[in-house]
């Protein structure tokens, strides 16, 4: 692994551990300021997510325009995840149809849906990262696991948090649910910037992670 793309995963990981660290002090000191939750729509820690998300899904349609067919709709699979994610985080799409499918249990509502759109999505990246060359599916094949990762947070934990309302662990699960989603979209952020450096034209160093 190349010293540059190391040094640029532990910034990553770094900037998300100073806003998780942020979010701890202001539960702890009572900061008025809700910005600094990570939990809060709007703050500080929402638009780093919205940054990497936006970067993440910008690169890769960067790539689909100047990839050969297959690997066109690849990145372009994966593109519109990374939208769809960005999309979800500032509009609340999932909480939404949530509070629409069940009314009286929406956090069951929004883990139905989460699901079901998931697996739809999931269907359709191993459909095309299935007939692109290995090489691009050696790449696939990463940004699926942190995908797993992330919705293990997004969706399972999000789910126990919703139904978890004791005053200890109801801030812990929050915490642990939306810090595992900040960890997980930087790695997977970092797995795009990676393929972007490999794609590069004139560029052949492969930066393998």
């Amino acid at each position: 692994m190349h010293t540059p793309l190391l040094l640029l995963l532990l910034l990553l990981f770094g900037a998300d551990a100073l806003f998780i660290l942020l979010d701890i002090l202001a539960q702890l000191r009572g900061w008025p300021d809700p910005r600094w939750s990570i939990e809060s729509e709007g703050g500080f820690g929402e638009r780093w997510q919205y940054l990497k998300e936006g970067c993440a899904g910008g690169l890769l349609l960067h790539l689909a325009m100047r990839g050969v067919v297959i690997h066109r709709r690849v990145c372009l699979a994966w593109a519109l995840l990374f939208i769809w994610i960005l999309l979800d985080d500032a509009l609340a799409v999932h909480e939404s149809f949530g509070q629409r499918l069940l009314p009286q249990a929406p956090a069951i509502g929004e883990f139905l849906f989460l699901f079901t759109f998931g697996m739809l999505v999931l269907y359709g990246i191993l459909r095309t990262s299935r007939r692109a060359e290995a090489s691009w599916r050696y790449w696939s094949r990463r940004l699926e696991a942190g995908l797993l990762a992330f919705a293990f947070f997004a969706v399972g934990v999000d789910l126990l948090h919703a139904l978890v309302r004791s005053p200890l662990w109801h801030p812990i699960l929050g915490l642990v649910e939306d810090g595992g989603e900040m960890l997980c979209m930087s790695l997977m952020f970092w797995v795009v910037l990676c393929l972007w450096r490999s794609e590069r034209p004139g560029d052949s160093a492969q930066a393998e992670i």
